[in-house]
């Protein structure tokens, strides 16, 4: 979980629901679309004038590129601040290869390790030691999570 890159098959189906709505976001216009997904509301702006249909993590699937997007208690919010095209390539680096997982497995592994951090040093050649070799226990402690999916 500390380094370590996971996939698992996701089936995303947002049932967006579009509405007369407009704003200026980076200075596109955009048109407003709602829709619930995995235990929050979202309010999502999307440009019709870059028709990409992809936003920020699993959101897209609107006729636009999604340029802002709000859960309905504010507690997660994703705001674009500038589009640009690039003058030169980008190049990606190859990474290895992902784990193979399912959601369910990887939720569980990921509260598993926000609720006891430090378990994952124990055992590990990360774990701190003592001048005599001995392992230097971890406090437990939790970390703080406001998952972006609630469900």
């Amino acid at each position: 979980m500390f380094t370590d890159r996971y996939v698992y098959p996701d089936t995303i189906n947002i049932g967006w629901k579009l509405s007369g709505g407009t704003k200026t976001v980076c200075g596109y216009a955009c048109r407003k679309a709602t829709a619930t997904f995995r235990g929050r509301a979202w309010t999502a702006w999307y440009a019709t004038d870059i028709p990409v249909n992809d936003g920020p993590w699993k959101y897209g699937g609107l006729p636009g590129l999604i340029l802002q997007i709000e859960d309905a208690t504010g507690d997660q919010h994703f705001t674009a601040i500038s589009i640009r095209t690039p003058t030169e390539n980008i190049s990606m680096q190859k990474r290895s290869e992902p784990f193979k997982t399912t959601r369910k497995r990887f939720n569980k592994q990921l509260n598993d390790y926000r609720s006891d951090p430090g378990k994952i040093m124990s055992g590990s050649p990360l774990a701190g030691k003592t001048v005599d070799g001995k392992e230097i226990p971890v406090p437990k402690r939790q970390l703080f999570h406001n998952p972006i999916e609630l469900e």
